[in-house]
């Protein structure tokens, strides 16, 4: 086969047609003048000239251009002529070509002169019925055939009886158009087939499995990339998440050091008005003895040791006996009993925390000794061997509040606050001293040994009965008693303790000591 589109000479295959047709019409029988009955009467002859290339060119005039896409793959055409059989039965006009299976089989065995197919003009030859063209034919026209039968053209051609029809398709060998028409009395077939579109289709479909295993293989290697992704991205999560809560501990554990536990889901919602007043809360203040004279001799490491070795021991203290830290002020250690966590047992647990620091402090200096910046600093050590605590107490009602933009805390405020100041700051080394109230609140609730201290002149507040929580008492008071600390006399005259009353000073850390 050629690989582009020949063009049409005048060659010896370029014979010429010429085609007479009788006309007949139904007239009256002999004699003439007998109008009943009418015969088929030969009235005349149509005739029709042509050649083979004319309809070779009317062929491909038809879209068969478009058909085979132009000359993007080469092809030939051939012109068959069917014949014209008048005789057949089934209506046809010409071979039944394409239709049957005897059809594909005589197509099989194709010669010059079987079937009765005349062979007029290919793009192969020349001259159409050289040996080429018919091995050509007997090739490509039982594949047509059988593809036609397969896809159920034939039944589409088999509509077309008188007519022409063109059917087109792709078979093993190639892509064939099939285009038939008539032309005077005659059926023609005019058929192009492209056997290079088989070799690019078939080199196509060779790798179309290897097409697919790339498609798989990238398939593959993107799902696995993306499961790849999703898991580090899964794995960072995680971690991302863990750290969240780790920091979500961290900062929840923070704020449960600084505001109560009840006060922490206000304080987290961005509360900027918390404030409650809360009745019967006993405050204890202590308060490190020359701690101020001591820092200023020692380096802030070793200053910094000593109160996180004293800091630590008391918060554990006030942990046990379910009382709440409130803060620190220099070597100020502020305790509220009764606030936020109000019981019955409010000044039982003050008088516990306030006996249990004092009990802890002979620890707290074997501690402070063996420090080892202590070792090489004997003003250090001298203040360490006796170091001591005053502890002052105070009962009564207090509002607490957090306040503060920046840095908030929870504080308390009140009369009771600066009261049990006051009870700290005159009061002496290693002892706890309490007002009246909270003494009489005490002596209520049994257990504890309370010494009268005196009437003493306390500033901002005038003169004031004060007492020293001793300790817990050795057994239980006898019925009668109850445990009632003696009364106080009246001022100027002997009290429980022996000793003349006399105002009281406000006590100097510096000194460490209390001015008589």
């Amino acid at each position: 086969p050629t690989h582009t589109r020949p063009a049409l000479q005048e060659t010896g295959s370029s014979y010429g047609f010429i085609t007479f047709i009788p006309v007949y019409h139904d007239l009256p029988c002999a004699p003439y003048n007998d109008f009943t009955k009418l015969c088929p009467t030969l009235t005349g002859l149509a005739n029709a000239v042509f050649r083979i290339t004319d309809l070779v060119m009317s062929s491909r005039s038809l879209d068969s251009g478009n058909l085979m896409r132009g000359d993007e793959y080469p092809w030939d055409d051939f012109l068959l002529d069917f014949g014209c059989d008048v005789n057949a039965s089934d209506g046809w006009v010409g071979s039944r070509m394409f239709l049957p299976e005897t059809d594909c089989e005589a197509l099989g065995n194709y010669t010059s002169t079987s079937p009765e197919v005349d062979e007029l003009y290919s793009s192969a030859n020349d001259t159409a019925s050289a040996p080429n063209v018919q091995r050509y034919l007997q090739e490509i026209l039982p594949e047509i055939c059988r593809v036609m039968r397969l896809e159920g053209k034939d039944k589409e051609i088999a509509k077309h009886k008188t007519t022409g029809y063109s059917v087109k398709g792709e078979s093993s060998l190639g892509f064939y158009l099939v285009y038939s028409f008539f032309v005077g009395d005659r059926r023609w077939g005019y058929i192009v087939f492209s056997k290079d579109f088989a070799y690019r289709a078939s080199d196509a479909s060779r790798a179309g499995p290897i097409v697919v295993l790339l498609v798989a293989l990238i398939l593959g290697l993107t799902f696995f990339l993306g499961l790849v992704y999703f898991l580090i991205r899964r794995d960072q999560a995680q971690a991302v998440s863990r750290e969240l809560i780790k920091q979500e501990e961290t900062t929840m554990h923070l704020l449960h050091n600084i505001f109560p536990a009840s006060y922490v889901p206000r304080v987290l919602k961005g509360d900027t008005s918390i404030a409650e007043r809360y009745d019967n809360v006993t405050i204890i203040f202590s308060d490190i003895v020359g701690f101020t004279e001591f820092a200023s001799h020692c380096p802030p490491k070793l200053v910094v040791q000593v109160l996180n070795i004293m800091y630590s021991i008391f918060d554990d203290i006030t942990e046990q006996n379910d009382v709440f830290k409130v803060e620190t002020i220099g070597d100020g250690y502020m305790i509220s009993s009764g606030c936020p966590l109000m019981t019955d047992r409010n000044i039982s647990r003050a008088a516990e925390t306030a006996l249990d620091m004092l009990s802890a402090m002979s620890t707290i200096r074997e501690l402070l000794l063996g420090l080892e910046l202590m070792e090489h600093n004997e003003k250090a050590k001298e203040w360490a061997a006796t170091c001591q605590i005053r502890i002052g107490m105070h009962t009564g009602s207090v509002v607490a509040s957090v306040a503060g933009k920046r840095n908030p805390r929870f504080h308390l405020f009140g009369d009771t606050v600066n009261t049990a100041s006051r009870m700290e700051s005159h009061g002496n080394p290693g002892r706890i001293q309490m007002s009246e109230t909270t003494r009489n609140l005490l002596v209520d609730a049994t257990g504890y040994m309370i010494h009268l201290r005196g009437t003493c002149q306390i500033k901002g507040k005038g003169l004031m009965n004060l007492y020293y929580l001793i300790g817990r008492a050795p057994q239980p008071p006898s019925p009668g008693g109850k445990g009632r600390a003696p009364e106080p006399p009246s001022p100027g005259r002997q009290g429980g303790t022996g000793g003349l009353l006399t105002p009281c000073s406000q006590s100097e850390d510096s000194a460490g000591v209390t001015i008589p």
